[in-house]
């Protein structure tokens, strides 16, 4: 998805200048199957996550920042949880020298992608209206199966082996 124009504006506000420069020679040299990979990878997330543009830039997945989506992929990048492949397009505009536009439309595209393989499933610990009212229900009545009506005010549970009435 393109970029808005407020996120081409925030991210004129914030260049990343030279930032990512210290990756270029390291990225070009890097076997995506070797454990530095990952690491020169991480490194990449750090770095994002210390402008001011992932900062000041919104999140498109719910969240308040881009920060804020980007920091929860750092530890999947260290262990080793995501592919390369995910992230070659972002290595590729680093060596490149793609404009900061390219680069970060590039990081929303990682972000999102990203994002749809590490979220968990959606746990609920309450139950669907209906499974809850059936439950209640079911409680109900057996509560109430065994009180007679008394009076127009008030229902009786019969006591076992006598006459006498409690009031419910």
């Amino acid at each position: 998805m393109p970029l808005t124009e407020q996120q081409v504006n925030v991210i004129s506000e914030h260049p990343l200048n030279d930032t990512l420069d210290r990756f270029r020679d390291k990225l070009r040299d890097l076997d995506e199957a070797d454990r530095s990979w990952h690491d020169a990878t991480a490194s990449i997330i750090l770095a994002l996550l210390d402008t001011g543009a992932a900062l000041d830039l919104g999140s498109r997945g719910g969240k308040e920042t881009l920060a804020d989506d980007l920091f929860p992929l750092y530890p999947g990048v260290r262990k080793g949880s995501f592919k390369s492949e995910h992230f070659r397009r972002l290595v590729r505009c680093i060596i490149n020298k793609a404009s900061d536009i390219d680069i970060w439309e590039t990081v929303f595209s990682v972000v999102e992608s990203l994002s749809a393989l590490t979220q968990c499933p959606q746990r609920s610990s309450r139950l669907a209206d209906s499974e809850t009212r059936d439950i209640v229900e079911r409680e109900l009545f057996e509560e109430i199966k065994n009180c007679t009506k008394d009076s127009a005010t008030s229902f009786s549970i019969p006591s076992p082996g006598a006459k006498n009435r409690k009031r419910c």
